[in-house]
């Protein structure tokens, strides 16, 4: 049974982008293939940069780091099934599909090509869109440990959720009130953040309502299902040393010392496979490492993309 109370979650939603002072402009992306109704949220004026959220989480999540960098044109997309957007109701292959997904969006901005920056699962779609449309990928930019590579493992969560799970369980795991909110972002590398009210309030009355509010936990654990199992990801997901080693483009790893999903030796390890990527590590930052000093991971981000070629 749908969750979704999408008057409720768009007056979170508003909330969140009042706090931040951002202005956004709202566009829903048809997809032919995997067939789906994607949203992307539209920030600011300049040169564009696509951002690709995690999971279980919405493009929303970028509103702070967005509302730090007013020279950009910041495109937040939404993946399936994610907030507002539609699902897929069958994934095919995964890393062809959402690359598809990727590109269907630059197509509807009719953008040839930019700058592209992922977080966790949204990192395996950044991947997959440079592996696949090279061409049309500037550089990439990963903020925290991303979905895919082969080096960094698979996350336990994905092998939860992989699981033939009875819905009353993921519903009680997966449907926070503000309190809980708070405690998930500790217990991803945040403690510090929430203890100390880095985090404004406003942030836990948002992830708690598109939790509730939405299906996203739902779609989410469908989404998983075609690239991984208990066993750890499907062979055409997994995105092995060799492959990252192809990867030319400039690529930037920002790096909280307190990510749960993978710790800095394995993040150097990653970063070392691919030829013209460099890393950076932040003490006291979490999984989402903008939320820790969103000032100075968009500062990093600009110095990146004003230097690369």
């Amino acid at each position: 049974m749908s969750r979704m109370n999408e008057q409720e979650y768009r007056r979170a939603e508003g909330k969140l982008n009042a706090e931040y002072g951002v202005a956004i402009e709202e566009h829903f992306v048809d997809v032919r293939r995997p067939a789906t109704s994607i949203r992307v949220l539209e920030i600011g004026k300049g040169e564009p940069l696509l951002l690709i959220h995690g999971s279980p989480n919405n493009a929303a999540t970028w509103v702070p780091l967005a509302a730090q960098m007013p020279g950009r044109r910041c495109l937040l997309l939404e993946r399936p099934g994610a907030g507002l957007s539609s699902a897929v109701e069958r994934w095919g292959n995964h890393r062809t599909d959402s690359a598809a997904i990727v590109e269907a969006a630059l197509d509807h901005f009719g953008i040839d090509r930019l700058d592209i920056a992922g977080s966790s699962f949204g990192g395996l779609y950044a991947y997959n869109f440079a592996l696949t449309r090279p061409q049309r990928v500037r550089s990439l930019i990963q903020l925290g440990s991303p979905g895919g590579p082969a080096v960094l493992g698979i996350p336990a969560i994905f092998r939860f959720l992989s699981l033939p799970l009875p819905k009353p369980m993921v519903n009680k795991a997966l449907r926070p009130d503000v309190a809980e909110a708070r405690k998930m972002y500790a217990q991803i590398g945040h403690k510090e953040s929430v203890e100390n009210d880095a985090i404004p309030d406003v942030v836990f009355e948002w992830y708690s309502s598109l939790l509730c509010n939405t299906d996203t936990v739902e779609h989410l654990v469908r989404e998983i299902g075609s690239i991984a199992t208990t066993l750890g990801y499907r062979p055409t997901s997994r995105i092995e040393d060799d492959t990252l080693a192809g990867l030319n483009h400039p690529l930037l790893y920002l790096w909280g010392d307190r990510d749960t999903f993978a710790k800095p030796e394995r993040a150097d390890a990653l970063a070392a496979l691919s030829p013209n990527a460099q890393i950076e590590h932040f003490e006291r930052f979490g999984h989402l490492p903008w939320y820790d000093d969103p000032a100075l991971i968009a500062a990093r981000m600009e110095e990146f993309l004003a230097a690369r070629p």
